[in-house]
This record gives C-alpha cells, structure tokens and sequence, in this order.
C-alpha cells in the first residue's frame, strides 16, 4: 500500500515518471489506476518448494532487473522514452 501511494503522489507531481512493476499475468494490479508498466513476473522464487534455497528469490529480482535493463534499452532504441 505504502508504494502505491507513493508511486501515485510522484505520478501527480511528476506526470512522467516512470513506474514498473513486476506482476503475474493474471494477477489483479491496482498500480493500472496510475498507468504503471507492468513486466512479467517470473516466479522462481517458488522453486524453493522443491529445494529450500533462498537463492532463488535472488535470482528471480535479478531476472527481474534484467527484464527492466531491457525494457528500457528498447524504449531507447525505438524512442518511445517515457522519463525525461
């Protein structure tokens, strides 16, 4: 909740801030009220059902930066820039 009025309050004082989140395909998201992009979560982190490891939650928020690293490069390359 904190970061979704946090991220609204930026949003009302800067219109051109950038917000991504990370979310499930299906999975309901109220950070759409604030037009936040959303990028695929990957979960991984539910590997550790199988071998408890808390490694996977790290790799699943670094596949989660290179998702965003990426999303970004293309938004450069095909100038669609949504920040200033």
């Amino acid at each position: 909740m904190q970061t979704y009025l946090t991220c609204r309050q930026l949003r009302q004082l800067q219109p051109e801030t950038l917000v991504i989140v990370p979310r499930l395909l299906r999975e309901p998201s109220a950070f759409l009220e604030i037009g936040a992009v959303h990028l695929p979560r990957i979960p991984v982190g539910k590997l550790s059902r199988l071998y408890r490891s808390t490694l996977w939650y790290y790799i699943e928020r670094g596949l989660f930066a290179l998702e965003v690293v990426l999303y970004l490069l293309g938004q450069r390359l095909f100038r669609r820039r949504h920040y200033r």
